[in-house]
């Protein structure tokens, strides 16, 4: 007894086999394509998101720094 012959592949079956590999290393790379693209959309949105927060931030500082000043001549005022 030996080890069991092997049907060694048509052509055709190789073609196939061929043509599944390619369609599967297209889909891989469109999907890679995808996601660097989705990458570079949220690095945009996070760039803008951190700009926005800078902006609120410096709008409250800008604000709290007014009222700090306004407060004590506006109660100096009501005293008077």
């Amino acid at each position: 007894m030996g080890w069991p012959k092997r049907k060694t592949p048509t052509i055709e079956q190789v073609d196939k086999a061929h043509d599944n590999l390619k369609k599967l290393v297209l889909e891989k790379d469109r999907i890679i394509r995808q996601g660097n693209q989705l990458a570079e959309v949220l690095q945009k949105e996070r760039r803008w998101r951190k700009a926005l927060i800078a902006a609120f931030v410096a709008t409250w500082i800008t604000l709290i720094a007014v009222l700090k000043f306004l407060i004590p001549y506006a109660i100096k005022g009501m005293m008077k």
